[in-house]
């Protein structure tokens, strides 16, 4: 690219290729991530009070479980495990989601801008802005807004958003976030039923659209590029309860 010369990687030879290699190579369909009650969460949650009374490491876990849901993020996108050229030290470091990319705004809204995450490849990143929840139990905006204000006076000065609990509180890592959001799904009740950290982002596509949500919209706030990966692995099909009975509806026979 550097030189003027075109990308081989481009070719649609070679994509051909690709694609008949890992097509020649399948031999089971792929499983698909489960998609969880979200409502358990909410029960959970409820059951815990006002963030003021929670512990901070409740309160960590209820904001990244709903940031997890509503922002349908990966662990991933909380823990960056992109790499960056510091232009003070001349040393690569790791990307951190840092409170710099986090706004609160006066309506009572928030806005985050997800940058060096998976689908992010140009480094553009990606603003998303929320409205906040009616229900104080299931709001994200307020639920990260104390616990950043909580932990402000121990944050160091990389300022990652979610840390450590104890010194020399550093950022947590992706397997962390995770480790997290598995406990959250242990707490709501619904271990052993096959659901891991990696559910969350299926679970908030899929009751976005159910839910009535512009899939453009979803999608913009999930950071899909393509409608194909969107609605072919993250979102699950769900009929109304009138469905079958409207479908096995003869009138006249």
């Amino acid at each position: 690219n550097c030189t003027g010369q075109p990308c081989t990687f481009d070719s649609f030879e070679l994509k051909s290729l690709c694609c008949a290699l890992v097509k020649s190579a399948t031999t089971v369909p792929s499983t698909r991530t489960k998609v969880m009650p979200s409502t358990a969460f909410y029960a959970l949650f409820s059951s815990w009070g006002s963030n003021d009374e929670l512990s901070i490491k409740n309160l960590r876990m209820k904001a990244i479980t709903l940031l997890a849901l509503s922002f349908m993020t990966r662990p991933s996108d909380l823990a960056p495990r992109g790499m960056c050229m510091n232009k003070d030290t001349g040393i690569t470091e790791r990307l951190i989601f840092t409170t710099d990319l986090i706004t609160f705004h006066d309506d009572g809204s928030l806005s985050i801008t997800f940058f060096g995450i998976k689908n992010d490849t140009s480094r553009e990143g990606f603003v998303v802005k929320l409205p906040p929840a009616q229900s104080p139990h299931s709001d994200p905006v307020s639920t990260l807004k104390s616990y950043i204000s909580r932990t402000d006076d121990v944050r160091p000065a990389h300022k990652a958003v979610f840390i450590t609990l104890n010194k020399p509180f550093n950022p947590l890592q992706s397997s962390s976030i995770a480790s997290i959001l598995n406990d959250a799904i242990k707490a709501a009740g619904l271990s052993g039923q096959g659901y891991t950290a990696r559910s969350f982002r299926p679970t908030g596509a899929t009751a976005a659209i159910t839910g009535g949500l512009l899939p453009e919209t979803a999608m913009q706030i999930g950071r899909w590029k393509t409608r194909e990966v969107f609605f072919n692995r993250y979102v699950y099909p769900r009929a109304p309860e009138e469905y079958t009975d409207k479908v096995l509806s003869f009138p006249g026979i």
